[in-house]
């Protein structure tokens, strides 16, 4: 749950992509960002389970 919750919010397999195929080193000040961050602090968080 935590690591979709991550992957909603960070987008982490596209950042691992870009990584992996060299956007991250090709940019000029090694800031590098594909889509905008969605920041998880203050965010209140539901979880229903089944059991």
């Amino acid at each position: 749950a935590i690591a979709l919750l991550l992957e909603i919010c960070h987008h982490v397999g596209e950042h691992s992509a870009a990584v992996y195929r060299g956007e991250w080193t090709n940019n000029q000040d090694w800031c590098f960002w594909k889509y905008p961050l969605i920041e998880l602090a203050g965010k209140t968080m539901g979880i229903i389970g089944f059991g």
